[in-house]
């Protein structure tokens, strides 16, 4: 079983091996999972606030307390032009990705189209490298 196995067992009440259900747990990433829900958020925050549990109290928690349910969150992931503007400040300014989220929060909407206006945000030329080709030159 893995770790969205568990995630199935606990939310859809289906059979399962407990030991190999324990095994998978990872308490961490299945409260992270159930955070991703409106209707299981609030679980999520009261086994975040009982940390020192044990994985096999967590797991009975969920398997116990949440109703039965398929449920079909979505994961939070990244934006990935906002990920080229954090890579293109730190590039330009030689800060760490922290730092660069900061000054991205400072930034204007036109102080970031400034960082992505020469050859896309990584300011690479078309050939790829940051240096023009010969044709480029002329």
């Amino acid at each position: 079983m893995d770790f969205f196995g568990v995630i199935k067992v606990v939310n859809e009440k289906i059979p399962f091996d407990r030991e190999e259900a324990l095994f998978a747990y990872n308490p961490f990433m299945v409260n992270r999972a159930m955070s991703m829900g409106m209707d299981t958020v609030l679980y999520a925050n009261e086994l975040n606030q009982m940390s020192s549990l044990d994985k096999d109290m967590c797991f009975d928690f969920y398997l116990h307390a949440l109703p039965k349910s398929r449920r079909f969150n979505k994961w939070q992931k990244k934006d990935e032009i906002e990920e080229e503007l954090v890579q293109a400040v730190v590039d330009k300014y030689k800060v760490s990705q922290q730092m660069a989220c900061n000054y991205l929060t400072m930034m204007s909407d036109e102080e970031k189209s400034l960082l992505t206006a020469r050859g896309g945000v990584s300011g690479k030329s078309k050939n790829g490298s940051g240096r023009k080709s010969h044709s480029e030159k002329t």
